[in-house]
């Protein structure tokens, strides 16, 4: 019979344990991260969103820069070397002196600015004239290119590297009047560093203007985002509260409770220091509730919350296990002549009279004590010897700490208390 009693007061203390890393001592879920999220995601799309802008901006200032790089092209073909160049230039290698006359046009008025290079390319894709001369007679790799020009009589471009340094290369077709298809094809080469600095310039604006966006957004946003965190974090202390805490008294309740008097078992396994367990409840707490009503009940129930409250350190625990029942866990009160030093206190505490709206009451408890590690090594074991303790003070009507001739007088107790149930029972069929 006491086993079971005391099996039954272990199930009521213990709580299940749970598996999930997303709960915390109250068993409640964590809320995700809202704000946390919101702003990482919110980074992330714009600088997403950053980048395809500024790759956008980036292509479209560099095409816009090529373009004119081609539009000089067909300048130089149309204007300035239209009526300088020959058919013969295109057959085949130009001669020394049809060379040199080309070196002077090509010096005076081609090679300036940001344009290097100006070769001449067969239908066939080999060179008959270049202002290096080294070229002349080559078919070089971008050959294919001049020939894909002369066949779709489109200008063609291309981003290669000419002497360790990176160039645009434009292939215009290059006609004469009375022919019907261009004679050959005229590449000009200009530096590409130009090219690209336009492409670079072409982003501050860009950039400026994005970095202006998100601090007006994050400023906008940043009220907004403090009232939530406050807000959900409010919440979840109000949801933790009331799933850890006693709703009348604001103590610890039995899940609080039972993971402190677990704490306490490590604390103490560590330190070598040992602490007291301590079971209280109220005599004649029903008479109240029946009496004066549950309303003066939970009025003493707050009243005597606060008293124990008071004589408790901050390092112990005081918690309501339920209706008038309460325990602490003492930490460093290893021996029972600290810890019926408390219980004195708390019955000192009770001798001053409880005013209940209106009503003087004179409280009595009962206090039962087990000490770790004398009385056991674990929290069912420690609870079961607090809890017979407990009993064996409503009958002295004084602070008892556990002994081992308890055991048999409370086994006692509850057999008569069974036996008093059996025959009330019989009593009552008959």
């Amino acid at each position: 019979m006491l086993h079971s009693a005391a099996s039954i007061f272990r199930r009521l203390l213990v709580p299940k344990r749970r598996s999930s890393s997303r709960t915390n001592l109250s068993g409640v879920q964590r809320p995700p991260r809202l704000v946390l999220r919101f702003a990482l995601s919110t980074a992330v799309l714009l600088s997403i969103g950053a980048f395809v802008i500024l790759i956008v901006v980036r292509e479209h200032a560099i095409s816009q820069a090529e373009s004119a790089a081609v539009f000089h092209s067909r300048f130089v073909v149309r204007s300035v070397l239209g009526d300088r160049l020959r058919p013969s230039d295109f057959a085949s290698p130009t001669a020394k002196d049809r060379a040199q006359a080309l070196d002077s046009v090509a010096e005076a008025d081609v090679l300036y600015g940001d344009t290097v290079s100006l070769e001449l390319y067969s239908p066939g894709g080999r060179i008959t004239y270049a202002t290096n001369h080294r070229l002349v007679g080559t078919t070089p790799s971008d050959a294919a290119r001049a020939r894909a020009t002369l066949g779709t009589g489109n200008v063609g471009k291309a981003v290669e590297m000419s002497n360790g340094r990176k160039v645009l290369k434009v292939f215009v077709p290059v006609p004469f009047v009375g022919s019907e298809e261009p004679a050959g094809v005229l590449a000009l080469a200009q530096d590409y560093q130009p090219i690209a600095r336009a492409g670079r310039r072409g982003l501050l604006p860009v950039l400026g203007v994005l970095q202006l966006v998100l601090l007006t957004l994050y400023l906008s946003l940043f009220p907004l985002l403090r009232r939530v965190t406050a807000r959900l974090r409010g919440q979840v202390e109000q949801i933790e509260k009331l799933a850890l805490y006693d709703a009348l008294t604001g103590l610890a309740n039995r899940r609080l409770f039972h993971d402190r008097l677990e704490q306490a078992f490590l604390a103490s396994q560590r330190s070598g220091a040992g602490f007291s367990l301590m079971l209280l409840d109220l005599d004649r707490f029903k008479a109240i509730n029946d009496t004066l009503g549950h309303q003066t009940g939970d009025a003493v129930l707050e009243h005597l919350s606060e008293r124990l409250k008071s004589i408790a350190r901050a390092s112990d625990t005081v918690a309501r296990l339920g209706g008038d029942e309460f325990a602490l866990v003492l930490q460093g009160a290893q021996d029972g002549v600290s810890a019926l030093f408390v219980a004195e206190r708390i019955l000192r505490a009770l001798d001053e009279p409880f005013d209940i709206h209106g009503v003087t009451l004179q409280l009595e408890t009962s206090i039962g004590i087990a000490l770790f590690p004398r009385h056991g090594d674990d929290a069912e074991q420690l609870l079961k010897r607090a809890d017979i303790a407990l009993y064996t003070s409503k009958d002295s009507h004084v602070p008892v700490v556990y002994a081992s001739e308890h055991d048999q007088r409370s086994a006692d107790g509850l057999g008569l208390v069974a036996q008093s149930g059996q025959e009330a029972r019989r009593g009552v069929a008959s």
